[in-house]
């Protein structure tokens, strides 16, 4: 085997400081295969296969990809090698900008601790919407958008306009559902400490600044006293929407997931997982599989809309069920959701999954 390009890349942040090994190997026979390799830094590296069998062009075309996949994700390269027979024709990687920004995660809840919730009148209660975490900032050098790992990351041109059209500099947070960005919080504008104030103070801020935006923008509504928050609990469920996150009104921006408790809370009506596609299946669906101690195993098929891109082997999606019924079995009533860029493979582990009862 002869290793004809190579990639490796990091990623640090909190606890977590992992690798990530892209390479291009000859297989001697006049094809190509691509491996990646990760694991946490200094530790033993696992094997990710991600094509065999392919022309040279196909393989530098899987190797670029696989590798702007992860620096989407927040990883940055550290070293690179190539020989001198793999330089022509190569694509360029992108780079990707950590632009600072950071959502607070939300922690969740089971059913059973809805009531407690809706009647304490310290918590506001959101529809939780089901889209892509997007931070947008607004400034001087225009706009810019990053995923919920803070790396920047593209937005349709009619949502940036409608963004750089608000007065003032900014950086808020919020959902992207198909074009329509949900935004539910403020984290700086300028001359202010807006992250340290209490949510409901944020809020306030937030629907002075979106009076009057394009209808691309939508303010998520916030509802507070028990009597609103019991109605709207019980809209969305009705509706088969998600679910709802319950936020404390006093409680400052908390970059990142507390490991226990929290301040913003989801509630989901449905459960919903993170897997990796396994196959693409003959009558329009993928094969879905998990790892179970460093295995991947299947848990099921899911249905690909005709609305919806077909993902390939390898991509991560978001899949929401009900239930599964006992360990080794397949997800129950799953729906597809969407392809999941800002999620790493080894993240969709089974213990995701809720069994049922």
């Amino acid at each position: 085997m002869n290793i004809v390009q190579s990639i490796k890349l990091g990623f640090t942040e909190g606890s977590s400081d992992k690798e990530y090994f892209v390479q291009i190997e000859d297989d001697g026979d006049g094809t190509f295969s691509v491996n990646a390799f990760f694991g946490r830094r200094g530790g033993t590296m696992k094997l990710a296969p991600q094509g065999k069998g392919l022309t040279a062009a196909a393989a530098q075309k899987l190797f670029t990809t696989t590798v702007n996949k992860k620096t989407a994700k927040g990883y940055k390269q550290e070293s690179s090698t190539s020989s001198t027979a793999s330089n022509a024709g190569l694509a360029t990687v992108r780079e990707r900008t950590d632009t600072g920004m950071r959502p607070q995660l939300l922690n969740p809840i089971d059913k059973s601790d809805a009531d407690r919730f809706l009647a304490d009148d310290a918590y506001g209660l959101q529809i939780k919407y089901d889209g892509e975490r997007l931070l947008i900032g607004k400034n001087s050098a225009g706009v810019t958008a990053a995923n919920r790992k803070g790396m920047t990351t593209t937005i349709p041109g009619d949502l940036e306009r409608a963004i750089g059209d608000i007065p003032g500099d900014f950086e808020i947070d919020g959902e992207l559902v198909a074009g329509t960005y949900f935004v539910f919080d403020i984290l700086w504008m300028p001359g202010e400490a807006i992250a340290k104030c209490p949510y409901d103070e944020r809020y306030e801020a937030l629907a002075e600044l979106l009076a009057g935006c394009d209808p691309k923008v939508v303010l998520v509504e916030l509802h507070r006293g028990a009597v609103a928050k019991a109605a709207a609990y019980a809209d969305a469920q009705a509706k088969r929407l998600e679910g709802v996150v319950f936020k404390q009104l006093s409680a400052p921006v908390s970059a990142g997931r507390p490991a226990s408790g929290g301040t913003q809370l989801k509630l989901k009506f449905w459960e919903s997982a993170t897997c990796i596609v396994a196959a693409i299946n003959t009558q329009a669906s993928i094969a879905l599989a998990l790892i179970d101690s460093g295995l991947k195993v299947p848990v099921g098929n899911v249905t690909v809309k005709p609305n919806q891109t077909v993902p390939k082997p390898g991509d991560v999606v978001e899949v929401k069920y009900l239930y599964m019924r006992n360990a080794g079995g397949a997800l129950y009533q799953p729906e597809l959701l969407a392809i999941r860029n800002d999620v790493d493979p080894e993240e969709c582990t089974i213990d995701q999954i809720k069994l049922r009862g």
